[in-house]
């Protein structure tokens, strides 16, 4: 179970403190996307074995993409640095985060033992953002806690940039400071081949845990 919460910490990007209430709307459409995500992954848990790899990556894909805000947390993932990307760097970079977090969902969710899901209540996380309050629940009733952070696109959706493990760990912040020394001291090519490897190694069965 351990290891199904760190595959989803494995996904995050923003810290900020909680503010006031925020309207019923955002939070009902925000709370959906959460629920959206929940429900494919626990599909790809109770049909991992009869999937495999490759059709738990296919069958989450859409359900991710569709749900996450990719090229924010790209921007994020690099810091300044993003300002140093052409617009085809951009593009690849965000391209790869989400095959990343497929991937590393894939890789992850694989198999199903009485889990579930249960999505909470939704607080206003500061700087135009919603926090979403979700847990997931073993069978013999221990819980782990799941913070979705979202923000409101251009387009009016509301998509994920961050999920917090126990409340707390961001893990997008964490990548962030990897990422930024990589590209810096290696340059973007090097940066992107990281990533390529990592991809390969969910694929495997190697991703970290």
């Amino acid at each position: 179970m351990r290891r199904l919460a760190l595959a989803v910490a494995a996904l995050g990007a923003l810290c900020a403190p909680a503010a006031a209430e925020p309207a019923p709307a955002s939070s009902a459409a925000a709370k959906s996307v959460v629920e959206e995500l929940n429900r494919g992954l626990l599909g790809i848990m109770q049909n991992g074995k009869q999937l495999g790899f490759a059709g738990r990556r296919d069958q989450i894909g859409p359900v991710v993409e569709a749900r996450y805000d990719f090229p924010f947390m790209a921007e994020k993932s690099v810091g300044s640095t993003w300002q140093q990307l052409d617009e085809p760097q951009r593009a690849q970079l965000a391209e790869a985060l989400a095959r990343l977090a497929i991937a590393t969902y894939a890789g992850r969710f694989a198999s199903y033992d009485g889990e579930r899901f249960e999505t909470l209540g939704v607080d206003d996380g500061g700087f135009s953002t919603l926090i979403v309050h979700s847990r997931i629940v073993e069978k013999n009733g221990q819980t782990t806690p799941l913070d979705y952070r979202m923000r409101q696109t251009g387009d009016g959706q509301w998509r994920i940039i961050d999920v917090l493990l126990n409340g707390t760990v961001s893990e997008l912040a964490l990548r962030r400071a990897d990422w930024t020394a990589v590209i810096k001291r290696d340059g973007f090519t090097a940066l992107m081949k990281a990533l390529e490897q990592k991809i390969s190694d969910q694929a495997q069965g190697k991703g970290e845990t």
